[in-house]
């Protein structure tokens, strides 16, 4: 692979390289931002918090393209894992927000304190519980199959980013997280963009700029087995066996790790956090439709995805006798009297409901025209 443009693996000449002791502070600084270092707070807040951040207002030029010239072997290699990277983190993003993960993994390729494969990068961690770059190598989340249409459309992105596509509005940036979770490292970072449901930073001074990406692509993409994950639990497995044991710290934490997946689903545990009372297969749906109850936020969308309810009215439905539930009865029809009080039950006579209709008249035949 060749890059164009200034930098060692671009088509110019090499600079001098980073000293050693360098390049393992910027390694030890890439372990401390992993993916599991998040703070404990609920999404709201953390909606709130991550809005305060203000943008940086520097300079925020456009990463350069990648060009191929590697084999086929790896080149096929590094389409399935970038790929994977987009489907896991960002499947049911717009495909600018699938663009941005895309040129995430593509920059950090090209910093010293990531490895030099594409696969290296998306993978980095995956064997661990925690300490994963990408989320979705170590929560479990590998254990659910790609749905082909969703993995077909995040494949064409990956190609085309492979192929020199730049997703400008990113620039260099590194790093990205949800807007409903907030890292540990996200204050010590340049927020660059906000696509989607991500946000974005670079590293500060001069790691996050375009002469720090010096790293030599290295060619030979490693084989990765990655499909059925790497033997971690997922999230809502993580959150069962806490809740089994009635630890409400590990109950909190499995639903933060859950959240990171974005889903609806995944926000619905992230709000089942160690203030409320312990959770159990009985009680987890009740108290799921009772934070959506209580949530005057929350879209009639997301309430109904979470509840099966909705706050809107009913809507009439097609066809020409239709009516809906309030149209059901005439609009001056007054309540039926109460029926008189009957004789007692005989013991032995079939039970007639209290309030049970008089049996109807026959109906006379008619023909509708």
């Amino acid at each position: 692979m060749a890059l164009h443009g200034s930098g060692f693996g671009f088509n110019s000449p090499a600079p001098r390289p980073l000293p050693q002791g360098e390049i393992q502070r910027l390694q030890a600084a890439a372990d401390a931002t992993s993916a599991t270092e998040l703070r404990a707070v609920a999404p709201q807040d953390a909606l709130a918090i991550n809005a305060s951040i203000p943008l940086s207002n520097a300079s925020n030029p456009a990463a350069r393209p990648f060009v191929w010239t590697s084999n086929e072997e790896s080149r096929a290699r590094s389409i399935d894992c970038l790929t994977a990277a987009i489907y896991y983190e960002a499947a049911r993003e717009p495909a600018d927000g699938q663009r941005a993960v895309a040129q995430v993994v593509l920059n950090r390729v090209r910093h010293p304190a990531y490895p030099d494969t594409v696969c290296g990068v998306v993978f980095e961690g995956a064997q661990r519980y925690t300490g994963c770059q990408f989320s979705f190598t170590c929560d479990g989340s590998l254990r659910r199959a790609p749905m082909q249409g969703y993995w077909d459309r995040a494949h064409d992105i990956a190609v085309a980013a492979l192929n020199g596509y730049v997703y400008a509005p990113v620039g260099w940036a590194t790093h990205y997280h949800a807007n409903y979770v907030v890292p540990y490292w996200s204050s010590t970072l340049v927020k660059t963009a906000v696509v989607g449901a991500h946000i974005f930073y670079r590293w500060t001074g001069g790691w996050g700029r375009p002469p720090a990406f010096v790293n030599r692509y290295a060619g030979a993409e490693p084989l990765i087995h990655w499909r059925g994950g790497f033997g971690q639990p997922t999230a809502a497995e993580r959150l069962a066996a806490a809740a089994a044991a009635g630890d409400r710290d590990a109950i909190a934490a499995a639903a933060a790790a859950e959240a990171r997946r974005g889903s609806v689903d995944s926000f619905a545990n992230a709000v089942l956090r160690r203030y409320d009372v312990p959770i159990t297969s009985a009680n987890a749906n009740a108290l799921i439709a009772a934070r959506a109850a209580e949530d005057p936020q929350m879209s009639d969308s997301a309430r109904w995805a979470l509840t099966g309810q909705s706050a809107s009215p009913p809507q009439r439905p097609l066809g020409r006798w239709a009516t809906t539930p309030e149209e059901s009865s005439p609009p001056n029809a007054q309540p039926a009297p109460a029926p008189a009080a009957g004789p007692a039950h005989v013991a032995g006579a079939p039970a007639v409901p209290v309030n049970a209709p008089p049996p109807a008249a026959p109906a006379a035949t008619t023909t509708r025209r």
